[in-house]
């Protein structure tokens, strides 16, 4: 056998009983689409490739981003089965950091870089979907875009999870998802007052003014609150 060779043995050696998960084996897949039932699932098939959010309403909604993240690490049982698995990973947090140079205006660095508290453990081998605010309503606020201009925001989403096995975090490699940004593209109706539980109204699943439409928006107060599909 040559040296090589053997070295590639040792090291893949080393990442499976020492437990190690490297960066390319802990990562977002993708943008997860909810079902029909608004529900986070963990289908592979059901993505969004990109993202589009209509900012007409007041006060404006921030996108909510499904990440479907992975670890594709091998289980340390393989090796130890009397032991506790090491390479589950603990999920703790999400960073973004948002380009949004393509508006010219000015934002605050704690609206374009900041962290989501997250939860869950993801096993060996292992998906989970996590909902979260990926651009905050404060950063769209000051936004005022004329009907027909659409703005994209570049995000950059790392997951940050704890490895079972020694409590030291690891970091995923980063996600890079776009948003559009629209005036009136999605939100086609506000109503007057918002209707009761048995009053009929198009509207998208999850009541939710981005990516799939129309969506049906009610006043309620001073406020537009968007609802989801009457079941």
């Amino acid at each position: 056998m040559n040296r090589n060779r053997v070295s590639f043995l040792v090291v893949l050696f080393a990442l499976v009983v020492g437990g190690c998960v490297e960066e390319r084996a802990f990562y977002i897949l993708q943008n997860q689409a909810p079902n029909e039932s608004c529900e986070v699932v963990t289908d592979e098939k059901s993505s969004i490739t990109s993202g589009l959010l209509d900012i007409s309403l007041s006060p404006k909604q921030g996108y909510r981003l499904i990440p479907l993240i992975k670890n594709l690490t091998a289980s340390s049982q393989e090796n130890d089965p009397q032991q506790p698995e090491r390479n589950a990973l603990d999920l703790r947090e999400l960073r973004i950091n948002i380009d949004a140079s393509e508006i010219p205006l000015e934002f605050p660095s704690d609206l374009l870089s900041y962290s989501v508290p997250t939860s869950g453990v993801i096993v060996p081998g292992g998906v989970r979907a996590v909902l979260i605010e990926a651009i905050k309503p404060e950063l769209l606020n000051a936004v005022v875009l004329p009907k027909g201009v659409r703005p994209t925001l570049h995000l950059e989403v790392t997951a940050v999870a704890a490895r079972l096995g020694t409590n030291s975090l690891i970091e995923s490699s980063t996600f890079n998802y776009s948003v559009k940004l629209c005036n009136k593209c999605l939100v086609q109706e506000v109503l007057a007052t918002c209707p009761g539980a048995e009053d009929a109204f198009v509207s998208n699943a999850c009541g939710w003014p981005q990516d799939t439409g129309p969506v049906t928006c009610c006043r309620r107060g001073d406020q537009d609150v968007c609802i989801g599909a009457a079941k």
